[in-house]
């Protein structure tokens, strides 16, 4: 499944409104996220996998991903995701700690 299909998918207006309320929580830039959104739309489960591993390896590198950092990801993401959707996430978490 592509990032667009799912978030096409995925989002009703219920969820919209609280992925707002969320954002605006977190002091997000929702604009910032939705350019990256759109930005990711095209690639496959894999290549959006293979570019959130470089993508975390950087981070951890140059010291701006930290166990804090991926727990804050993780909250953040959580209750949008079903059961299945939150197993993977646990489990890509683990790889990049």
């Amino acid at each position: 499944m592509k990032f667009s299909d799912y978030k096409k998918n995925n989002l009703n207006n219920t969820e919209k409104k609280t992925t707002e309320e969320q954002i605006h929580k977190n002091n997000i830039d929702s604009d910032k996220i939705e350019k990256m959104m759109n930005s990711y739309s095209s690639y496959s489960q894999e290549e959006l996998l293979d570019e959130f591993f470089k993508l975390s390896e950087k981070k951890k590198k140059d010291g701006t991903l930290n166990d804090n950092e991926i727990s804050n990801i993780k909250n953040t993401l959580s209750p949008y995701l079903s059961a299945e959707q939150q197993k993977n996430l646990d489990k890509i978490i683990n790889l990049i700690r």
